[in-house]
């Protein structure tokens, strides 16, 4: 029932109430007794037809809205993985970004859980439980600095310089950009 029917309700059932209590108790007076009878028959009537006329009406057509489909997010210039690069460049681990839209690096801790998981790196005391999060809008991907400890680095490889992220302001990436979380690389290919 809707809030309407609700209130008409309990206006039925006040009536009903308030029509007994005059009947039942001495006011010391018939003409207040018969003016609350009164009121409260009036309140359980209206009440009743509200009700009727209520379930009287046809009921509403349910057209089921279909959601509109979102695109499926495509990996941005050729970036499909992220891949965790040892020391020496060799790759330890990947993870696959196809179809994704946004993935936390930082440490697996109790019941936070994050996408990218470098709790097995030698580096793992220098990274955060939510150290940077990776996120693709407008077919690009961006770096993201969540206000770490160590903070992250950004190695583009347009230029082959290091940048220092600003956290909360995201930077663009390309495929062959390494992001350095705690001395740990992970490159975009």
């Amino acid at each position: 029932m809707y809030r309407k029917q609700i209130t008409t309700a309990l206006l039925g059932v006040a009536g009903i109430l308030l029509a007994m209590t005059a009947f039942l108790t001495d006011l010391g007076s018939e003409l207040a007794t018969g003016i609350l009878m009164a009121i409260g028959i009036i309140l359980f009537i209206w009440s009743l037809v509200s009700l009727i006329l209520f379930l009287r009406q046809p009921a509403e057509e349910i057209v089921p809205v279909q959601e509109e489909s979102e695109p499926e997010p495509v990996a941005a210039a050729g970036i499909t993985q992220l891949n965790w690069l040892s020391e020496k460049g060799d790759i330890l681990k990947s993870w696959d970004l196809f179809n994704r839209t946004g993935l936390v690096i930082g440490r697996d801790c109790r019941e936070n859980m994050v996408d990218i998981d470098l709790t097995r790196s030698p580096y793992a005391p220098l990274i955060d439980i939510e150290h940077a999060v990776l996120n693709y809008a407008n077919a690009d991907w961006y770096v993201e600095d969540l206000s770490s400890r160590n903070g992250t680095q950004l190695c583009k490889v347009r230029d082959g310089r290091k940048y220092q992220l600003t956290a909360g302001e995201p930077c663009k990436v390309e495929i062959g950009d390494i992001i350095i979380v705690g001395m740990t690389q992970l490159e975009l290919a």
